[in-house]
């Protein structure tokens, strides 16, 4: 009885490695290398699935022709393959802001694959190296810095699209607000100091120096700063409409020119203004006075619309109608042969019209203060059209030895349309939260063909065109209450 629990031992003995052989796993079967598939562009976004790898067999059952074992020594059992719990990792969401990590999976749960996943490679042999295997469309990156980490499937399953961020839209500008503020009557008045002007010379004197030498000198209309003003009314509204009326005003006697020519060397005049006298001549010592007396009146009602396109920025979009009246009276007179022949010749022009005004003005802010005190430059500009009654007339008449000896007068009436410019640039001081305004600068005002002259070509058989300008500084204030 004491030799057979060694003959026991010993049977065991032998046995084991029998039993250690069933334990190890069978080489898994060579499997044929499989060609890599295109990537598709919509697959970009997803990992695509590696086919599961063949469940592992079964554990071969120990051999049943071993001796038994002794009492109280017993083989561990395998489970079935069939009764294995393997647990299931869920896909966790991507955020589209922040990419997270996957979790590693557990040796555990290595057998069954799940979406999204790939399969762990599978457990090395002794003495056997294990060469990784590539899946179709992934680079192969276990020999790069960083491993597993450089490369990680995105979470999102392949039935489900990734979201997309919307396309960024440009925003779009503001539109231009109507300037919003004070509003109230407004009382405005201009001190302005025009000179005006025409386009054609008054006189050409020319002097003989020699036979076949002459010298010319062009006299002009030489006119003065003379004084006009211009005063308005009118309303403006919170939303930034503005209507008003201005009255501008003009009496004047522009030029009064005195010239006398010498008797040595010989001198001689050609005129050059309208009327009858248009081309007359005068020679050596005699004498010629010539008087330009303008009244320029005009009427404005207008309304029009504050705009803000920026804060820096005002604009005044105006439009409405003109009233106008101008009349020019030149006088000419002079003397020939010491005084023995002298004549003289009146020439009126009257203009009365009415027509369309448009215009834009604007105010730039270089500073702005507090209680709404403020700098800015001031730019004007206003087109008109007027639809003119044009009356001209003129009487010359000639005296010798105190007898007249000739008399002439004449006749004209049109109707015309008359294209009018006017700009003006200048700055604004603005006080007590702009209700009150005190500006200056400098204005210039173009009238085409307003001082024309059809009767001169009963004397030098052409008609002599004309315009008439304005140009000069002013001052203004504007009163808001």
């Amino acid at each position: 009885m004491s030799q057979g629990w060694k003959l026991w031992f010993l049977m065991g003995l032998l046995s084991l490695p029998t039993w250690l052989r069933g334990q190890v796993l069978p080489e898994p079967p060579p499997s044929s290398p499989v060609p890599p598939a295109p990537i598709k562009p919509d697959a970009v976004s997803r990992t695509e699935e590696k086919p599961a790898s063949p469940p592992l067999p079964p554990v071969p059952e120990p051999a049943r022709d071993l001796p038994p074992l002794p009492p109280g020594v017993s083989l561990p059992k395998p489970a079935p393959a069939s009764e294995r719990e393997v647990p299931v990792s869920k896909p966790s969401p991507l955020s589209i802001s922040e990419e997270q990590p996957m979790p590693r999976k557990s040796p555990a749960s290595a057998d069954k694959p799940t979406n999204n996943q790939t399969l762990p490679p599978p457990t090395p042999l002794p003495g056997k190296p294990v060469v990784p295997e590539i899946s179709p469309g992934v680079p192969d990156i276990s020999g790069m810095p960083g491993g597993d980490d450089a490369y990680r499937p995105a979470s999102w399953p392949p039935s489900v699209p990734a979201p997309v961020a919307p396309m960024p839209m440009p925003t779009p500008l503001p539109p231009v607000e109507h300037a919003g503020g004070p509003s109230g009557w407004v009382i405005f008045g201009d001190v302005m100091f025009w000179r005006p002007r025409l386009t054609e010379p008054l006189a050409i004197v020319t002097q003989v120096v020699a036979p076949g030498n002459t010298v010319s000198r062009i006299v002009p209309w030489d006119g003065d700063y003379e004084l006009a003003f211009r005063a308005g009314a009118g309303y403006l509204f919170s939303g930034g409409v503005f209507v008003w009326g201005e009255y501008t005003h003009f009496d004047n006697l522009v030029t009064n020119t005195f010239l006398a020519l010498p008797a040595a060397p010989p001198h001689f005049l050609i005129y050059n203004g309208p009327g009858l006298g248009h081309g007359a001549t005068a020679g050596a010592n005699d004498t010629a006075t010539i008087s330009w007396d303008l009244r320029y009146h005009t009427v404005d009602i207008m309304a029009g619309s504050v705009l803000s396109p920026t804060e820096f920025l005002d604009l005044t979009i105006a439009a409405g109608a003109r009233l106008g009246q101008i009349t020019h009276r030149i006088n000419t007179s002079g003397t020939q042969g010491g005084g023995i022949v002298s004549g003289s010749d009146r020439w009126q022009l009257d203009i009365e019209g009415a027509g369309p005004r448009l215009g834009l003005e604007s105010r730039l802010y270089l500073w702005r203060g507090h209680a709404g005190w403020s700098l800015s430059l001031y730019g004007r500009s206003y087109t008109s059209l007027l639809f003119a009654d044009l009356d001209e007339t003129t009487e010359a008449v000639q005296i010798v030895g105190g007898v007249v000896t000739q008399q002439a007068r004449g006749f004209y009436s049109n109707r015309q349309v008359l294209p009018q410019l006017e700009l003006a640039l200048g700055g604004e001081w603005s006080l007590l939260g702009g209700r009150l305004i005190i500006a200056g600068g400098y204005e210039w005002i173009y009238w085409f063909d307003a001082a024309s002259s059809s009767l001169s070509m009963l004397n030098s058989g052409t008609v002599q065109h004309q315009d008439l300008s304005f140009d000069g500084p002013y001052i203004r204030a504007i009163l808001l209450w």
